[in-house]
């Protein structure tokens, strides 16, 4: 989250481990199969979200369920960066690690 002055609230931590995640539709009306679990590199991460590349695109507002060493967060997609043939996507986790009740997986 930024400040008023376009400071970040919580200093980032870098890293570089594996993760997996899975993207979590909020459309009433879902269509085809769940989604398998999609995996990407964590680089920083702070107490109020993460930074991770992945291969599999994705697009702000999209919900994430995120695998982080054992435990399971929640987040929205605020921004992505196509690098290549990687996508650099910064996600806010949700408070309480909650879905929104309206969400499903795809």
């Amino acid at each position: 989250m930024m400040t008023s002055h376009g400071k970040r609230q919580h200093a980032r931590k870098n890293t570089a481990h594996e993760m997996k995640f899975t993207v979590i539709n909020t459309a009433m009306d879902v269509k085809g199969l769940p989604e398998r679990q999609k995996k990407g590199v964590v680089i920083d991460s702070s107490p109020a979200g993460v930074g991770f590349m992945t291969s599999d695109p994705l697009e702000p507002g999209n919900y994430v369920e995120l695998h982080l060493s054992g435990a399971r967060r929640s987040g929205v997609v605020m921004w992505t960066l196509n690098e290549k043939s990687e996508y650099r996507v910064g996600v806010r986790f949700l408070g309480g690690g909650e879905l929104p009740h309206e969400a499903a997986i795809l």
